[in-house]
C-alpha cells in the first residue's frame, strides 16, 4: 500500500518511447525534484535525482526520439519494404550498435572514475557539471571560495582525465 502512495507521488511524461530508451525521467511531488531511473550494467534498477536542467535535456531528448518514430512510421508503408530498402536500412544497424555499445562503455567507466574521486572533488565536480551550479552557488552551499570550488572541479578533471588516458591504453 505505501509503494503505491509513493508511485502517486510520482509524474512521468504521457508518451511512448524508443524500444532503446531504457531510461525513465519524472518529478517526485513529495521531495519536489526531478529524476532518472535506468538499469545498470547488471539489470539492476537504479534511481538518482537530477537538476531541471538535466531533465529538460533528457525530456527534450525523449520528444525528438518521438518525433523520429513518428516521422518514419508515417513514411512507411508497405511498397518501401523491399528487399534493397530492408539492406540498405539495416546495413547502417551494425554500426549505430557498435557506437551505443563504446558509448555505453565509456559512460560506465566515466562513472566508475567519477565514483572513485575523493568525495569533495566528486561532490563538487557533480554540482558544476551535472546540475549546472556556477563556482559561486557552489562556494556559497560548502562555505569556502569560489578559487577553492574551481580549484577542486579541475583536479576532479585532470584526475578523470588520468583515468581515462589509463583506460584507452
Amino acid at each position: 500500500m505505501q509503494n503505491k502512495d509513493k508511485q502517486e507521488n510520482f509524474k512521468f511524461p504521457k508518451r511512448r518511447k524508443s524500444k532503446d530508451n531504457d531510461y525513465i525521467i519524472g518529478y517526485d511531488e513529495q521531495e519536489k525534484s526531478y529524476f532518472l531511473t535506468f538499469p545498470n550494467e547488471s539489470g539492476i534498477i537504479q534511481q538518482i535525482y537530477i537538476g531541471q536542467a538535466m531533465y529538460e535535456a533528457f525530456n527534450e531528448f525523449e520528444l525528438d526520439d518521438l518525433s523520429q518514430i513518428n516521422e518514419q512510421q508515417r513514411h512507411m508503408d508497405a511498397s518501401e519494404l523491399t528487399e534493397e530498402y530492408l539492406y540498405k536500412n539495416l546495413s547502417q544497424f551494425p554500426n549505430v550498435v557498435e557506437e551505443e555499445v563504446e558509448r555505453k562503455i565509456m559512460n560506465d567507466f566515466l562513472l566508475k572514475a567519477i565514483k572513485n574521486l575523493i568525495p569533495t572533488q566528486r561532490r563538487r565536480l557533480i554540482l558544476y557539471y551535472f546540475e549546472d551550479f556556477t563556482y559561486e552557488q557552489i562556494a556559497q552551499i560548502e562555505g569556502c571560495s569560489a578559487r577553492a570550488i574551481k580549484y577542486s572541479v579541475d583536479c576532479a578533471k585532470n584526475n578523470l582525465k588520468k583515468s581515462l588516458k589509463k583506460f584507452w591504453i
